[in-house]
């Protein structure tokens, strides 16, 4: 709310300036009236000859006065009313979204103290062992990422303000592990310059990234569509793509896409479910690891179906 006070105070200060520069020329014509007037007093055939009138004149300039001037006030009240509209709308967002994550926060702590407890005091076997280790995982990450949400006032998932956890990563083997775990039904090519392209960055980050690109494209592709995952790299820096088959953005959208609750007006993405959190998100959890996400035009794609590609690059 505090940066938006200079911008109120700005939009007064202008439309007070241009009110008071209103009055000055209506005063400044009706002196320069009245000098006429004076002046063809003195030579009444001269005014009869141009068809000077005072009256008429004086009428003329207070009616363009009054109407300019309630142009202009009718005019920054609307533009007033609908930036207030918009500021209303961000807050009630962001006041949605923190009331949801406050909800989710307890529910997942006793979610997680029970598989913990359980774990403890269970002989399991193997399997069930290793699903309860994976159901802790996931409650932990979507712990974080609630957590990240909530400490959040200004700027709703950028909210991580922790040091970075980075360690040394392959990213072919988190990719293939994710897939596994997650995707196990989706058909995912995973293509790569060498199998031990590595970087230094957080594991969380790059797997917020990556679920959310991946969950984004399976989202609005066609069903059964196979999503392509590219990962290369040099000397400088890693990109990983990912190819979609869902229904081409355009240009223009390219950066409005990555802002929070953002959609479409496309039928298909308006059908599919989701709130636009996840390439905000994804944004988002790339900035803090000094990454750039981008999209652009998968123009050939497979079987000519278009789509999207969205392209996340780290310096290594």
């Amino acid at each position: 709310m505090k940066q938006r006070k200079p911008i109120k105070i700005l939009a007064f200060v202008v439309t007070g300036y241009m009110l008071v520069a209103l009055i000055w020329w209506a005063i400044l014509l009706q002196k320069q009236n009245n000098q006429l007037n004076i002046a063809y007093q003195q030579n009444t055939e001269l005014a009869q000859e141009v068809g000077y009138n005072f009256a008429s004149t004086k009428s003329m300039i207070m009616g363009e006065g009054i109407v300019f001037g309630l142009a202009l006030v009718i005019g920054m009240w609307i533009i007033y009313r609908s930036y207030a509209a918009e500021v209303k709308t961000a807050k009630n967002k962001s006041n949605f979204l923190l009331s949801v994550t406050h909800e989710l926060r307890s529910p997942l702590t006793g979610i997680s103290l029970n598989l913990e407890t359980l774990k403890k005091t269970s002989s399991l076997s193997g399997v069930a062992d290793q699903s309860l280790s994976y159901a802790q995982q996931e409650t932990e990450r979507l712990k974080i990422l609630v957590e990240n949400l909530l400490n959040s006032k200004a700027n709703i998932a950028n909210a991580n303000n922790q040091p970075l956890k980075n360690e040394q990563i392959i990213l072919e083997e988190l990719v293939r592990q994710v897939n596994s775990n997650h995707y196990p039904t989706q058909v995912i090519n995973v293509n790569t310059d060498g199998p031990n392209l590595a970087l230094n960055s957080e594991r969380e980050s790059l797997i917020t990234i990556y679920r959310n690109l991946i969950d984004n494209a399976i989202k609005y592709s066609p069903k059964k569509s196979d999503i392509r995952v590219n990962i290369q790299g040099n000397l400088d820096k890693i990109s990983l793509s990912v190819i979609d088959h869902a229904p081409e953005i355009p240009k223009s959208e390219y950066e409005s896409i990555f802002n929070a609750f953002y959609r479409l007006e496309d039928e298909q993405v308006r059908a599919s479910k989701g709130i636009g959190l996840g390439l905000y998100l994804a944004k988002q959890a790339a900035n803090r690891i000094g990454g750039q996400l981008l999209v652009s035009s998968n123009i050939q794609g497979n079987s000519g179906a278009g789509g999207n590609i969205f392209t996340l690059s780290i310096k290594r």
